[in-house]
């Protein structure tokens, strides 16, 4: 798995680049205006991050890398973990952004517990998005499963607006301090979350050892 790994960095690093700067702006933007209705932009940011696997899995289609790396040494179950294992490093990296620029930019009204609570949320929001959209990805390939893009992002907006009627101020323009005890509706999404990225996984690995090529 880690040689499909530094495969992917590469990859990224010579034709995403352009796309790794605009969760680091959107971060920037939550951070300063977190208190007028930004916040929406830190989750943004992790969601972005989750999605970045498909474009490197849509370079391996359009270069038959997918072909190709089923006659290599590696098991099929390594090289779905490993996009999982890439989603879920880019989303904890743009939701560890926001928290360490939140507390470098606040530190005077310091609010550690509140600026976690957000990127825990943020995090949340991106392994549900991966566990939703991956495994139709995995069974019919990037190309075929785009309709999952609209899909899992319709549901992601689906549950923000559940826990934005719980946890009043989140994503709405406000000029007052959030809350603590409104963001335990959004807290409860995280370990929810978890399970599904693993049974996502499961179903992820299954279909691609089925799959054809």
């Amino acid at each position: 798995m880690k040689g499909i790994l530094i495969k992917d960095l590469y990859v990224a690093a010579k034709q995403c680049r352009y796309i790794l700067i605009s969760p680091i702006v959107f971060v920037v933007i939550s951070v300063f205006g977190q208190n007028t209705g930004t916040l929406f932009f830190a989750f943004f940011a992790s969601l972005l991050m989750s999605m970045f696997p498909m474009t490197v899995m849509s370079f391996d289609e359009r270069s038959r890398w997918d072909v190709f790396s089923i006659a290599l040494p590696y098991k099929r179950s390594d090289i779905v973990l490993s996009k999982y294992v890439l989603s879920m490093a880019g989303n904890i990296a743009a939701a560890a952004l926001y928290f360490i620029i939140s507390l470098i930019v606040n530190a005077r009204n310091l609010d550690m517990e509140f600026y976690f609570s957000i990127a825990v949320i943020a995090a949340s929001f991106g392994f549900i998005y991966t566990a939703i959209a991956f495994p139709p990805i995995f069974k019919m390939g990037v190309e075929k499963g785009r309709i999952w893009y609209l899909i899992s992002i319709a549901v992601i907006s689906a549950i923000g607006g559940v826990i934005a009627e719980n946890a009043s101020g989140l994503f709405t323009p406000t000029t007052e301090p959030i809350p603590m005890e409104n963001l335990s509706a959004g807290l409860i999404v995280f370990p929810i979350s978890l399970v599904l990225l693993v049974i996502s996984a499961v179903i992820s690995v299954k279909f691609y050892e089925k799959r054809e090529f």
